[in-house]
């Protein structure tokens, strides 16, 4: 009985499927094939990142272009102020006079007053502070899950690839929720966040189950751990960001 021809290797289109499948339906997959030196058929997971964070970096910047206006309740008070919120004070009620006295109050009303009248800006440089945070994070996520799952990978280089694989699961379901964003159903957008909260959280403990082989139980907990960790450094990381891209227009 002779052997039939050898089967030709996937091409580009079917490695770029097979990488997507394993991201989304088995994650931790693309790390394990790495980290075990099998790269065929899939794509580099730094491509994959870069493309997905490119991708979702595009979207944000056609949601968040041009003028937004301010809330009609206050857009009277906007008006009376030349389009700068300055008299904000004035919502305070009886103590507003009171307020102004404090000099690092009066700044906070100012600021809230901008926020208000002219939200593009603040609603710009939040909506990308958060993305180019993730992306900067990358290797601090690489360092905690190093130390949660030291006995189980002791080297910096594979929690770094598992790191740029979670990422890229994580830019790949922000590109879903702005894609679905432009569709302007606000119920639609509530339920497609919640279950993509769910989907993360499962998308990374199986994912840690797969490249470290340890038990549900374990990668819930450490898991756990890591991102609240993680979660910290984000919030000061993304206020940072949108401090600095602020900067011009809160001078």
């Amino acid at each position: 009985m002779t052997a039939g021809p050898p089967q030709p290797a996937a091409g580009p289109a079917g490695g770029v499927t097979d990488t997507l499948r394993a991201l989304i339906v088995r994650p931790g997959a693309l790390t394990r094939a790495r980290l075990d030196g099998r790269r065929a058929p899939y794509v580099a997971v730094e491509w994959l990142l870069l493309a997905f964070a490119a991708i979702y970096l595009g979207l944000v910047f056609v949601q968040t272009r041009g003028p937004s206006g301010p809330p009609p309740d206050v857009a009277s008070l906007c008006a009376s102020s030349d389009g700068q919120g300055s008299g904000l004070a004035g919502l305070a009620g009886p103590a507003g006079g009171d307020l102004q006295a404090s000099a690092g109050t009066a700044r906070l009303l100012d600021l809230a007053g901008r926020a208000l009248c002219d939200p593009a800006p603040f609603t710009r440089a939040f909506a990308f502070a958060i993305p180019v945070a993730f992306l900067l994070l990358i290797p601090l996520f690489a360092w905690l899950m190093q130390r949660a799952f030291r006995a189980q990978m002791p080297d910096f280089h594979g929690n770094w690839i598992f790191a740029l694989e979670s990422h890229a699961a994580l830019f790949a379901l922000l590109t879903a929720l702005a894609l679905e964003s432009f569709a302007g159903s606000v119920l639609l957008g509530v339920l497609c966040s919640v279950a993509g909260v769910f989907y993360l959280s499962w998308n990374l403990v199986a994912g840690v189950r797969t490249a470290y082989g340890v038990t549900t139980r374990a990668a819930k907990w450490k898991t756990t751990l890591v991102g609240v960790g993680y979660a910290v450094c984000l919030v000061v990381a993304v206020g940072a960001i949108a401090w600095a891209m602020l900067a011009r227009t809160l001078a």
